[in-house]
């Protein structure tokens, strides 16, 4: 099993940033892709959420993150340009 700890040093290695935020009952986590890129999957930020006590699926964050990432090819992306 994967945790919170595990999440954040793979997310260091690929210069990603990870939130992990608990409020109203709901505890979500989200990955988003270094500034300029994506992940492989196409997207700039994995999330994944459930009710607590619940947590976020930290292996599975870890799993997609390990695909890596490419640069983001659109250049008036809102994302990259904010």
């Amino acid at each position: 099993m994967k945790t919170l700890r595990d999440l954040k040093l793979a997310a260091k290695k690929l210069n990603a940033s990870v939130e992990d935020d608990k409020s109203f009952g709901f505890h979500e986590c989200r990955v988003e892709a270094p500034k300029g890129y994506i992940w492989v999957d196409g997207v700039h930020e994995f999330v994944d959420s459930t009710h607590e006590p619940w947590k976020p699926d930290y292996e599975d964050l870890i799993n997609r993150m390990s695909f890596g990432v490419v640069k983001c090819d659109d250049p008036d992306c809102e994302w990259c340009n904010s």
